[in-house]
């Protein structure tokens, strides 16, 4: 957020957050541009590669599921497999959490 006030300060009208995590400082940059009287449009890639994301997947395990299988795919995980396993189990697609993950390493 110290980085971003400065700009912020010069009466910006618009905010295009490029990465994923950036979003943590949507609210901030938002109540920011209220303070100081000076509304802020803030353009979150995060919700936009969160929908297509959604789809793909959505599409992906609809076809996995369709055959029986997952149809010999897998997904590739820079992380820890074992803790994007839990999050993907979380999430409301079903079958998803049948695919097969490998670590990526970057």
């Amino acid at each position: 957020y110290q980085y971003m006030a400065p700009l912020l300060d010069e009466g910006m009208e618009a905010l295009v957050l490029g990465c994923t995590h950036y979003s943590l400082l949507a609210p901030l940059a938002k109540m920011h541009g209220l303070m100081v009287g000076q509304p802020l449009t803030v353009v979150d890639s995060a919700w936009v590669f969160a929908g297509i994301l959604k789809k793909y997947i959505h599409d992906f395990t609809v076809v996995a599921h369709d055959s029986g299988g997952v149809n010999g795919r897998m997904m590739l995980v820079t992380g820890d497999t074992g803790l994007f396993k839990t999050t993907l189990a979380q999430l409301p697609l079903p079958h998803c959490w049948e695919i097969p993950l490998k670590h990526w390493p970057v």
